[in-house]
């Protein structure tokens, strides 16, 4: 597509013979960022804008004379003869089609084509070219990398849905499987706990003081077992289809320091509840978050102090904050990611617990967009703060 002398001779003629407000038109286009070229009714060039060679990446372009269907692929050429016909005959005005462009390098170029019959200032259509016939003004432009983006961003979405499906299914198999488990060990584990209740009741105390301590063993694994398998299934089910609905955060809170009333009293401690927020999100979810997190402050109390909970929250510009912070033992720094792991225990065994209650709450609150973090505060216990985003975004498995 190189240029000649003669071809800028043509093409210099070929605009001279333009009406003088096309061909100043012309002039003016050679600077426009848009791909233009004007071309008679066989695709024949009479000219085009510089802008025209970015689509081919090369320097000179099209030179006059040359032919766009040189480089348009042939099922795009008999479809564009009918859309010019039909400009022609007035059955439209325009037309836009996305057409296949061969490139420079012999690579495919994919582009949208709007075009027009040429007029002049009366609205008459403009005769150009040998012999004189109308024109037709095209835009051009080049399409490539956009289809290809788009390309793969489908991909990437149907890939997304595909392990979205996957994982929604891994969830309800994951489920359904701590149900039928928890279940079926159930079952022996309450005839183990009945029959060893049943001699702690008849026996302790009767025999000597090492199958006393043996009984007492028993019933504490078999209180320990039952708190897991609970915990497993619960754990489990974090999984499941999020119901989001408005949640009113000092009712949920209020009710699960209700739930503590005992634990509270044996402890001494006391639960502090700021203003809370109404948010979006799953009731059942965020109750388990905080009844796990105070409940935890109540159990890890500082042995020289009565346990104090606070319970607040910050707004902030996208997500409420809510805290949950007390003047207990505390969590060393090197641990705090540790500590949201499955079966992970800090402290001695003589405190109960599974190990599963902080990967819940992580669990819980990953499902609802947010996180939650730990820090060391001014009274020496851990603040736990979670998030819960303001605007809620679409996630799988949820209604």
């Amino acid at each position: 597509m190189s240029e000649t002398a003669d071809d800028m001779t043509l093409q210099i003629s070929l605009v001279s013979t333009l009406p003088a407000p096309v061909a100043l038109s012309s002039r003016v286009l050679d600077s426009a960022p848009i791909a233009m070229a004007l071309t008679d009714l066989h695709g024949n060039v009479l000219w085009s804008n510089p802008a025209l060679n970015q689509v081919f990446g090369n320097a000179s372009g099209f030179s006059a004379g040359a032919s766009l269907y040189d480089v348009v692929h042939a099922h795009d050429v008999a479809d564009e003869q009918h859309a010019i016909d039909q400009l022609l005959t007035g059955e439209s005005t325009w037309y836009e089609r996305d057409q296949t462009w061969l490139g420079p390098a012999g690579d495919h170029r994919a582009v949208r084509v709007m075009a027009t019959l040429a007029v002049d200032a009366a609205g008459a259509p403009v005769l150009a070219g040998r012999p004189r016939q109308p024109c037709i003004i095209r835009q051009v432009i080049d399409v490539t990398e956009a289809r290809r983006t788009a390309a793969q961003r489908s991909a990437l979405l149907a890939e997304l849905r595909a392990r979205n499906v996957e994982l929604e299914h891994s969830n309800q198999e994951l489920e359904q499987f701590a149900s039928v488990a928890s279940h079926d060990l159930s079952e022996p584990l309450r005839v183990i706990a009945g029959h060893v209740d049943l001699l702690a009741r008849r026996y302790q105390g009767q025999l000597d003081d090492n199958a006393d301590r043996y009984i007492t063993f028993a019933v504490d694994g078999c209180t320990r077992m039952r708190g897991l398998i609970d915990d497993l299934l619960r754990y489990s089910r974090t999984g499941r289809e999020l119901v989001r609905d408005e949640v009113d955060l000092d009712t949920l809170t209020a009710s699960v320091v209700k739930d503590m009333t005992a634990a509270l009293q044996d402890s001494d401690g006391t639960v502090a509840v700021g203003t809370m927020p109404i948010v979006m999100g799953d009731a059942t979810g965020l109750g388990q978050v905080l009844s796990n997190l105070i409940g935890n402050s109540l159990k890890f109390r500082h042995p020289d102090r009565p346990p104090l909970v606070r319970v607040s929250a910050v707004d902030r510009p996208d997500a409420w904050a809510i805290s949950v912070a007390d003047n207990g033992v505390g969590i060393p720094a090197r641990h705090r990611q540790r500590v949201f792991g499955l079966f992970e225990r800090l402290h001695a065994r003589d405190i109960p617990g599974t190990g599963l209650g902080l990967a819940i709450c992580r669990k819980v609150i990953e499902r609802h967009g947010g996180e939650i973090t730990i820090a060391t505060n001014d009274a020496g216990g851990s603040t736990f703060t979670f998030t819960l985003p303001k605007v809620v975004s679409s996630i799988p498995g949820e209604s």
